[in-house]
């Protein structure tokens, strides 16, 4: 927000300094000397600096905190695949013969382990978004 507001200040400036040195032109009926015009244009050029002096490095870091989070993102992501895709095989490999036969359903389908994949899945797409 600092990055992005900093250079907008500069340019508020920049415009108030302006406005000074017209200000003092107009006063002086267009004939006016340099140093009546200087206080005006110091003031924008100060502003219009001190406006990106900020922005500037407040961009940078927020670059830089954008990228960190990308690539926690991506760490994060890629464990919960393997965690959950891991989860899925240990299921898989753990389905021995006499999971086939369950008393709750009563027939001999082993369509367990892919309802648990499916779900997993579900999980997985929900985790990462």
């Amino acid at each position: 927000m600092i990055a992005a507001l900093a250079p907008l200040l500069g340019l508020l400036g920049t415009v108030m300094g302006m406005i000074d040195a017209f200000g003092a032109m107009a006063a002086s009926e267009g004939r006016a000397n340099a140093t009546q015009l200087s206080g005006g244009i110091y003031e924008a050029l100060t502003t219009t600096a001190a406006g990106l002096v900020i922005a500037i490095p407040f961009a940078a870091l927020a670059a830089w905190i954008e990228f960190r989070l990308r690539r926690l993102h991506a760490t994060i992501n890629s464990t919960l695949v393997t965690v959950l895709n891991g989860a899925d095989g240990l299921e898989l490999a753990t389905a021995g013969p006499k999971d086939e036969m369950r008393p709750e359903t009563g027939t001999g389908d082993s369509s367990e382990p892919q309802d648990f994949a499916a779900r997993s899945r579900q999980r997985l797409a929900h985790a990462t978004g």
